[in-house]
């Protein structure tokens, strides 16, 4: 089983891959059941959950997934590459829960 930060890293890389209460599907990241965050098409571009919960798994959760687009973020710019376009959204109640873990 991976760790919550290989989850991230696999997210960020677009690959498949799961621990005890996050996984990644390639394309969107999951926490306790949760979409935390999710890539467009292009791959350029992420769209995050910026929800505050209660529950202090979820939240650590996105502090590692806040740290990998960072650290995404600043290599970007080491590189003089387009920056990331990051988007956000607040998690409805009547948002679906994954059906599967990777």
């Amino acid at each position: 089983m991976l760790t919550n930060e290989e989850v991230v890293k696999k997210f960020l890389n677009g690959e498949v891959g799961g621990a005890a209460q996050m996984f990644s599907t390639g394309d969107t990241l999951f926490s306790h059941e949760i979409t935390i965050a999710y890539r467009l098409q292009d791959g350029q571009r992420y769209v995050i959950n910026v929800t505050r919960f209660k529950h202090k798994g979820l939240s650590r959760h996105q502090g590692l997934l806040r740290r990998g687009l960072n650290a995404i973020k600043a290599e970007r710019v080491r590189q003089k590459k387009p920056p990331l376009v990051i988007d956000t959204f607040e998690r409805s109640e009547s948002e679906p829960v994954a059906q599967g873990k990777a």
